[in-house]
């Protein structure tokens, strides 16, 4: 089996050459990780190398809630060994994905760190920090303060902008799997807030024959378990691409804006669907590079 990396940069994120040439770093980092490391190690490095671009909302860069703070969600899977790790509203820590990747280490122990454990557990770990705001974020967030150019969610009835987490699914040479996302959530979102990213089945799914990331509206995932029941229909269908039409199906009849990657062990295939602007994956394997699914467009299933 040929190992290969994929990346997605989140939906509505902007599709320009720069996002694309990022998404392709990071593919390209988590492939050269998989060749001295293992799957995990592989889609840790590809989410950090995400994190550290400000084009993305994830690590700096990353939206701020209602108080002009970055909060961030992120979480990392063993699908072949079943093992999952997750961190939610952590503050000022530069790589999330890599504090979820330690906290994995750890067992028997937590699978889910939250607020100031979350933040006292990165610390023990001597994990990098600083200020993740950019002033393009600042300067977004003060417009969204005077209330211009923001939709309402209808979900919490609370000033929001459509989020785009970031993700990598990593797949070795002996077809062993994992995943990985990351995000700084919603625009606005109130203090505390916890999305979907870092939580197992609803934006984040792996197991020894798939793995499923989501991006978009966490609410909706998460009341939808959407990651686990993407993988679960793909089990009895048998179909990648049927799998994730039927998501964001799901995501449309909420009015709630989504994008969904799987990859798929048993067809060997990947498949990529959302409702929303955009949302770009690229993959890298050993022999090559492609661009799974460019910015298509809303409906669009790619791959």
């Amino acid at each position: 089996m040929t190992g290969r990396v994929l990346v997605h940069g989140g939906v509505d994120s902007r599709s320009s050459p720069e996002v694309i040439e990022g998404l392709r770093k990071a593919a390209s980092a988590g492939l050269s990780a998989l060749g001295e490391h293992g799957a995990v190690e592989a889609a840790e490095t590809a989410v950090r190398l995400l994190e550290a671009d400000p084009l993305f909302n994830a690590g700096i860069g990353s939206v701020l809630n209602e108080d002009g703070d970055v909060e961030t969600d992120a979480a990392i899977v063993d699908g072949t060994g079943g093992r999952f790790a997750g961190v939610a509203a952590l503050t000022d820590i530069r790589y999330p994905v890599s504090v979820a990747r330690a906290l994995l280490r750890t067992s028997p122990g937590p699978v889910l760190l939250a607020g100031t454990g979350a933040r006292r557990f990165a610390a023990a770990l001597q994990a990098p920090t600083g200020d993740l705001r950019t002033p393009e974020q600042l300067s977004s967030w003060r417009e969204a303060k005077r209330g211009r150019d923001r939709a309402v969610s209808p979900f919490t009835g609370r000033v929001a902008a459509a989020s785009d987490t970031v993700g990598a699914i990593v797949v070795d040479q002996r077809g062993r799997i994992a995943a990985a996302s990351s995000t700084g959530g919603v625009q606005m979102k109130m203090p505390g807030r916890v999305g979907d990213s870092a939580i197992f089945g609803a934006g984040i799914y792996a197991d020894a024959d798939r793995a499923v990331l989501c991006s978009g509206l966490g609410e909706a995932a998460i009341e939808l378990s959407l990651a686990l029941r993407v993988a679960l229909r793909c089990e009895v269908t048998g179909d990648p691409d049927d799998a994730v039409s039927w998501a964001v199906a799901r995501l449309s009849e909420r009015e709630a804006i989504g994008g969904v990657l799987l990859c798929d062990l048993r067809s060997d295939r990947v498949a990529v669907a959302h409702n929303a602007s955009s949302f770009p994956v690229i993959e890298a394997a050993e022999d090559a590079s492609r661009v799974v699914a460019p910015a298509s467009g809303p409906g669009g299933a790619d791959g």
